[in-house]
């Protein structure tokens, strides 16, 4: 009986203990200061834009060079939040592109695919390049026949208004594997 009365008295009171932390001044405190998110949103910006795979040492890196998350640094627990926050940028933009184009439209989706050059496959959640962007990089690198260095394979890129296009969608870090990833599989 007495087991009763305590469930009975625990289930009347949850609510109320609900409701008084929901209107605590603690519950009220944003988890981000809107510098700290405006910090984030420019920091992260091509990650976010290009759905690139992120870890907590990039993240901590990247927030190192912010006035307003400098001090977080050392938290792990803000790195996380952070790391958090863009993952959740990342998902919501991809998703912003696909209804973009879920009308139907051949024409819409065409040029979506084309405008990100990036698109998720898989499980694996590795980035395959667009067809049309590997023959723009393979033709503009047939002259070698040896990979370049890193600095001159970003003066073919800067060169180039196609290339420099590419390259504004991706990083040059991903443009300079691919590069390598194409020499590779020529020696094959």
């Amino acid at each position: 009986m007495m087991h009763l009365q305590r469930n009975l008295a625990f289930k009347t009171l949850l609510p109320q203990i609900f409701l008084s932390r929901l209107q605590s001044p603690q519950a009220r405190i944003p988890l981000f200061s809107e510098d700290q998110l405006t910090d984030i949103d420019l920091l992260f910006s091509e990650q976010i834009s290009t759905n690139a795979p992120i870890t907590f040492v990039e993240v901590k890196n990247v927030m190192s060079e912010s006035l307003n998350l400098i001090s977080e640094v050392n938290d792990p627990a803000m790195v996380r939040k952070v790391y958090d926050r863009v993952r959740y940028l990342q998902r919501k933009n991809f998703q912003q592109g696909l209804e973009k184009v879920e009308d139907g439209s051949t024409e819409k989706t065409s040029e979506w695919v084309t405008s990100v050059s990036s698109v998720i496959s898989g499980p694996s959640r590795r980035f395959s390049w667009s067809h049309v962007d590997v023959e723009a990089i393979t033709k503009s690198f047939l002259m070698y026949s040896t990979c370049p260095v890193k600095k001159e394979i970003e003066k073919v890129f800067q060169g180039d208004k196609i290339l420099q296009d590419i390259m504004q969608r991706n990083t040059f870090n991903r443009c300079y594997e691919k590069v390598k990833t194409i020499f590779k599989q020529r020696r094959k």
